[in-house]
């Protein structure tokens, strides 16, 4: 059984941050990505990472991940403790 994969295209402007990347057909808005990397090591396929600015991200499920030291103070959750629980009268 062959797995379909997608059809990338990644076209470079020729300038340092010039570069637009499709996916199937569709183009990836170039506002939001700050870089890509591309690895192939002998014997697998190639792998393509695309970095992008999360500055409105939303995870949702049932593991999210920690979040780094650095960027603690930035965090809000919207999960309520049990001390901002309001008190049944």
């Amino acid at each position: 059984m062959k797995v379909k994969t997608p059809k990338i295209i990644i076209k470079e402007d020729g300038t340092m941050t010039g570069a637009t990347i499709t996916i199937d057909g569709k183009e990836l808005p170039t506002d939001g990505i700050l870089g890509y990397k591309i690895e192939h090591r002998g014997g697998e396929v190639p792998t393509l990472s695309i970095d992008f600015s999360a500055m409105d991200l939303e995870l949702n499920g049932v593991v999210v991940p920690r979040i780094p030291k650095i960027l603690e103070g930035y965090y809000v959750s919207n999960m309520e403790s049990e001390e901002d629980k309001p008190k049944d009268a």
